[in-house]
């Protein structure tokens, strides 16, 4: 495994392997009951000293517990498949964790055969490389993403089966090797219509960050409220009619004025909030 021994040593060389040191910063939760006007709250907050200097505030909105059947679910696949059929050429090398930071203007392919699917998209000015992997089985994946997090796959699949379509990973590095952004994602069904992707994520080496505080209503849900994984991780898991979602977030300080932010989320559809805790228990962020 020469290309994942590779992916590791650059993740390793940024700091991106092993349990990091830093914060959970989930969504706060506004108590149901409890009057929340954004400009009330600001001004409050002044007046505690507790203001954020940025936040913001989620609303649930009539649709959030609409289920998605698993068909439509494969629609989020649409992007891979685009770059899978054009793999060889360059008419779909786009994508990056920071919009605009990267001009993507060649390729080179590692394989074309078999899973994962591997190619290299560079960057000729900034001299950043993005390492596209595209799998059916989002096991596929696990060498490359074993330093960032791991899912134990066997677990899942003793209750649900992958979504046969074609899922994306990729990292980017800058000229130095350093990792710089990570994306994950992967979809599993049941027979009974219950379904749930899983997406990865990372913002890493960001200068000055800005973490904005986010803010969701109780009272907009059925059920909200923080779960520790066994792992170690804070989710914030939020249900309503046909939906559950969970959430963590993770900030890295990373020194000299630069931090990461990573997040990994579960959407689940026709699945109980205990499901969905379950398979939280099968994903290591390697943050606890």
């Amino acid at each position: 495994m020469i290309i994942a021994s590779a992916v590791a040593a650059a993740l390793l060389a940024t700091g991106a392997s092993a349990a990091c040191a830093g914060y959970f910063s989930n969504r706060r939760v506004v108590p149901a009951g409890e009057r929340f006007s954004e400009a009330e709250f600001l001004n409050s907050a002044v007046t505690s000293g507790d203001a954020p200097s940025s936040y913001s505030v989620e609303h649930a909105g009539d649709s959030w517990g609409t289920g998605t059947p698993v068909g439509e679910r494969c629609g989020g696949a649409g992007t891979a498949w685009n770059k899978l059929r054009s793999w060889d050429n360059d008419k779909y090398i786009g994508g990056s964790t920071r919009a605009g930071e990267y001009e993507w203007t060649g390729l080179e392919v590692i394989s074309a055969e078999g899973e994962p699917y591997i190619r290299d998209v560079y960057d000729s000015t900034s001299g950043a490389v993005k390492r596209e992997f595209i799998a059916f089985d989002p096991k596929a994946f696990a060498p490359y993403t074993a330093e960032l997090f791991e899912i134990d796959y066997s677990a899942i699949e003793e209750k649900y089966e992958h979504v046969s379509a074609p899922w994306l990973f990729y990292i980017i590095s800058d000229k130095r090797g350093a990792v710089k952004g990570v994306t994950y994602n992967a979809c599993y069904e049941a027979g009974d219509g219950a379904n749930f992707t899983m997406e990865y994520y990372g913002d890493l080496w960001v200068k000055n960050l800005g973490v904005r505080q986010e803010y969701v209503l109780e009272d907009e849900y059925d059920s909200v409220y923080t779960y520790t994984s066994s792992t170690g991780a804070e989710f914030l898991i939020r249900a309503k009619d046909d939906v559950v979602a969970a959430e963590c977030r993770f900030i890295v300080d990373e020194g000299r004025n630069y931090s990461s932010d990573i997040r990994f989320c579960i959407h689940a559809s026709f699945m109980t909030p205990a499901e969905v805790e379950a398979i939280a228990d099968c994903i290591d962020l390697h943050v606890g």
